[in-house]
């Protein structure tokens, strides 16, 4: 496996600078706190595109999570946006799959029937450089 290039922080400033609020987006995930824009600028910088996931596979990850349902089934939520999935190696070394961004447009997908969504998954040394 190739090694992952380090983020460069120019770069990463520079791509933040192409968001409406250029705050660094956080979500927490298991007392992870995972950088989105990073996460964002990675699959960017590598060119790869978004993959299809089956939505029935994660909807485990809403049982133990704070939906706003009334925003989650608005016109604001967009599923062609894709959710972002990190590869994390926990701490006996199992590969698992988090879902990292996407939870309100993974309910909204839940709820109208929606089989498919667009993902990007990163690696786990891509994943590395997104938490914190």
């Amino acid at each position: 496996m190739a090694e992952i290039e380090p983020v460069n922080n120019a770069e990463l400033d520079a791509f933040r600078r192409t968001f409406p609020d250029p705050n660094e987006v956080r979500f927490d995930d298991d007392c992870v706190r995972w950088f989105i824009t990073t996460a964002l600028y990675l699959v960017a910088r590598s060119g790869r595109q978004a993959e299809m996931i089956d939505v029935m596979s994660w909807t485990h990850h809403l049982e133990r999570s704070i939906i706003n349902k009334e925003y989650a089934l608005s016109e604001k939520v967009d599923l062609k946006r894709p959710i972002i999935i990190a590869a994390w190696e926990d701490n006996r070394g199992q590969i698992i799959l988090k879902l990292i961004d996407g939870m309100h447009r993974l309910y909204k997908a839940y709820k109208t029937g929606v089989a498919q969504l667009p993902a990007y998954v990163l690696t786990v040394d891509e994943g590395k450089l997104c938490y914190g």
